[in-house]
């Protein structure tokens, strides 16, 4: 985003679609630039399978940085995994909803399980951005 508004700078409206799966500094500053002489709105887009904490397993890799992929392997959840999951999940998106409503960005949660078609034909209308 940084780069896209280096080379342009357009008054406007700006529509953001992002999992948000970034540490909220990453986010904040890619916000606040963009909302510099536009109107924001974020939309927090993903696949309700990506957030669902109801899986049991998953195929999950380190994040460490290292010079190589790292090999993935299986990993069960137990159910306390799960809820802290959830829990972490939900914190995230809480602190998302909060910092773009303390700066009067429009911020609305979409499931992208059946495309964008949905989202953008009905979510934007109903708030308001297009007609």
């Amino acid at each position: 985003m940084h780069a896209y508004l280096r080379t342009t700078r357009l008054p406007g409206t700006a529509i953001v679609l992002s999992d948000f799966l970034v540490e909220p500094a990453v986010y904040e500053s890619a916000l606040d630039a963009c909302c510099a002489g536009t109107t924001t709105t974020s939309r927090q887009s993903a696949s309700s399978a990506r957030w669902s904490a109801t899986r049991r397993r998953c195929r999950a890799a380190s994040a460490c940085a290292t010079p190589r992929p790292a090999p993935k392997r299986n990993v069960e959840l137990t159910a306390a995994l799960r809820q802290r999951y959830a829990e972490a999940v939900e914190q995230h998106l809480a602190r998302l909803r909060d910092w773009c409503a303390a700066r009067a960005i429009v911020c609305a949660a979409v499931d992208t399980a059946d495309g964008l078609t949905g989202p953008l034909l009905t979510d934007l209308p109903r708030v308001g951005l297009l007609q």
